[in-house]
């Protein structure tokens, strides 16, 4: 299971969604739900139990090893990065921030990963990183960064990506949160 999200707001409401959402999330795991499943019973939990103004954005993905392939839904986060034989494409899997609608269904996706596949996942707060002149960090300085270090370790990739940010940034502080995950597939 792999889980990227990112909650509105900040202060104690936002930690307490953060953690309502952790909490959710082990609960409901061991029953295995696809992910638009998933989705939907979290959206209902924090419909239930809403703070006015605030909402989740949140990845849920699985990965099954023995057949490369990985189901995901979206509720609101950038769209995942796969970068495969040094080309760069967004995971088309889009949905509604959860604690937002009711009744909202979530897209299942499944992708079939090949062996040097990278796929990153990641917050707002990367490609919105602003440097002195107001500018954003982009996708497309992401996706520049992503590919440069495609054929190294995640780790490594982590760490180019943070560093270009930072230096980006120029000594900007940060505006908002920053998470990256890497799948990288052997």
């Amino acid at each position: 299971m792999i889980v990227v999200g990112d909650v509105s707001g900040k202060g104690a409401p936002a930690a307490l969604y953060a953690a309502m959402a952790s909490g959710t999330l082990r609960s409901l795991a061991p029953q295995k739900l696809p992910p638009p499943d998933m989705m939907k019973r979290l959206n209902i939990m924090f419909l239930e139990r809403k703070i006015e103004g605030h909402f989740i954005t949140l990845t849920y993905a699985v990965w099954e090893s023995r057949t490369k392939t990985l189901s995901m839904a979206n509720a609101g986060m950038p769209l995942p990065i796969l970068v495969r034989r040094g080309q760069c494409r967004a995971i088309r899997a889009e949905g509604v921030p959860l604690g937002l609608l009711e009744h909202t269904e979530y897209q299942a996706v499944t992708v079939s990963l090949e062996s040097g596949d990278l796929l990153a996942f990641f917050s707002d707060g990367i490609t919105e990183a602003n440097n002195p002149q107001h500018e954003e960090f982009t996708s497309k300085r992401l996706e520049h960064v992503l590919r440069q270090g495609a054929k190294t370790l995640p780790q490594e990739v982590v760490n180019r990506v943070f560093t270009e940010v930072r230096n980006f940034e120029a000594g900007r502080p940060q505006r908002d949160d920053q998470t990256l995950v890497i799948l990288k597939v052997r």
